[in-house]
């Protein structure tokens, strides 16, 4: 080996082209001037100012591309085509730009002719809710609750207008009859209205279907009962619909109880009837006394007597607090006669036949009620003196003069045979001579073959008050 061969150059030698080079270390020094560069959370500031800058340059970038195409083109078909088909696209968008306008403006004012049309109607200005109730169906289409208040208003519109055509009839025949028949149009329309949203082959607005069974059920013999005086079956099914689509949509309405209540009742299904009415005492308790009297035509004496207890107690409350309210006077008064609470029924009704002299007081009837179911108590002690059994006959006589019980008991008396029954009638001849008997009195005294005819003829009061009706007819027939 010589020496050149031990010599050799120092250079690199030659790198494949597959091969790895080796990475050159960095190595961080420190400037004294400068910070030193540490990884962490760009700052925000800066990064948002560079994004406005980027913004800025594309924005005009594509501005000056898009100005050197139109100034390009100026002299091409395609910008004479143009120019003819911009006039469209304009009128393109106006129409689009009128058509959002027009739904926000619409938009707003739905609630507006809303609100305006409902304090119409609780104002009774009819003439203004019916106007913006046809402006709301121009806007939404008529949606089923506007059709429905707009039916009730025209409803109420056409009552009053056939109401004052009636009265214009006294002064101007032909024209109160054209108001009539005006009137009649109106609560055509309205039905014709209602039975569109309440139809009778399907699902509609559920106080539509309620409208329409208590319409049907105030009219019974318009809707459920045919000609011949039979239940017509075809209204039934009508009415039941209706009750059913109603449900679906007001299950906890009063109203609809009571619908289903009165509907039961009609068709003698009393069972039925008192479940709902159940439900319905509990938010209205004065309909302790309609339950009581239905569960005494069930026989049902248990719930009978609960509930007149109830209804005791809330009207004897109602009485208290509300001393002028001679309605509830009456009531809770019957409610005593019907406990047997004879005393106690005719002081409160003495109370307020004092107080109320109108001729449709309910108190002389009551009165000459309770004297009679005195009478009738005290007679059946034969120990009773016959003075002071005849004294509340008397009583019942001072209030209503031809109080039928009343008159039927002493047609009893004086149909007796033998000594008892001259003893009355001379007791009542005495008592008609000191002016303490009326003159129906005498009538009896008067008639004797009439009063043995109406003696056999008629049945005192047994104490039942309430019977069962038949289940075979409906009480609508």
């Amino acid at each position: 080996m010589t020496d050149s061969d031990t010599n050799i150059p120092n250079q690199p030698l030659p790198t494949p082209k597959n091969a790895e080079r080796p990475r050159p270390q960095r190595t961080q020094t420190n400037h004294p001037n400068r910070p030193s560069k540490r990884k962490g959370r760009p700052n925000p500031i800066l990064l948002t100012g560079q994004r406005m800058l980027g913004g800025v340059g594309l924005f005009f970038t594509g501005t000056f591309r898009i100005a050197g195409r139109f100034f390009r083109g100026l002299g091409s078909r395609k910008f004479k085509h143009l120019l003819q088909g911009f006039p469209s696209l304009l009128m393109f968008g106006g129409v689009v730009a009128v058509a959002m306008a027009v739904s926000l403006h619409r938009d707003k004012l739905i609630p507006t002719y809303q609100s305006v049309a409902e304090a119409s109607s609780n104002a009774g200005k009819l003439d203004e809710s019916l106007l913006y109730y046809r402006k709301l169906k121009s806007l939404n289409g008529g949606s089923p609750e506007t059709r429905f208040a707009y039916a009730m208003d025209l409803n109420r519109k056409a009552m009053k207008t056939i109401e004052d055509g009636e009265e214009l009839k006294a002064t101007d025949q032909e024209d109160g009859e054209n108001q009539i028949q005006y009137g009649q149009s109106l609560l055509m329309d309205a039905r014709a209205t209602i039975e569109e949203i309440a139809p009778l082959d399907g699902q509609g607005l559920p106080n539509a279907h309620l409208y329409q069974a208590r319409r049907m059920l105030s009219a019974p013999t318009e809707y459920l009962v045919s000609k011949e005086g039979k239940l017509d079956s075809d209204g039934v099914k009508a009415l039941e619909h209706h009750l059913l689509s109603a449900e679906k949509g007001l299950s906890d309405s009063i109203e609809l109880q009571m619908a289903f209540f009165y509907y039961y009742l009609g068709m003698n299904q009393f069972r039925e009837a008192a479940d709902y009415l159940e439900k319905v005492a509990v938010i209205r308790p004065h309909l302790r006394y309609e339950l009581t009297n239905l569960y005494f035509r069930l026989g049902d004496r248990k719930n009978a007597l609960r509930n007149l207890t109830l209804a005791s107690d809330y009207y004897e409350r109602m009485v208290r607090e509300n001393p002028g309210n001679h309605e509830m006077r009456a009531r809770c008064a019957t409610i005593r006669l019907n406990k047997r609470d004879l005393q106690g029924c005719i002081q409160m009704l003495e109370y307020g036949h004092s107080r109320e002299k109108s001729e449709e007081s309910p108190f002389p009837q009551l009165l000459a009620q309770t004297h009679v179911a005195v009478y009738d108590v005290l007679a059946r002690d034969p120990k009773t003196p016959l003075e002071q059994r005849l004294a509340h006959l008397r009583a019942a006589l001072s209030y209503v003069i031809d109080y039928q019980p009343a008159l039927v008991r002493i047609i009893h008396f004086v149909a007796q045979p033998g000594e008892a029954g001259k003893e009355v009638e001379a007791y009542l001849q005495k008592m008609i001579a000191e002016g303490r008997m009326p003159a129906t009195g005498q009538f009896c005294i008067g008639n004797k073959s009439l009063a043995r005819q109406r003696h056999r003829q008629s049945t005192l009061a047994s104490g039942t008050r309430f019977r069962a009706g038949s289940r075979s007819r409906a009480y609508w027939e």
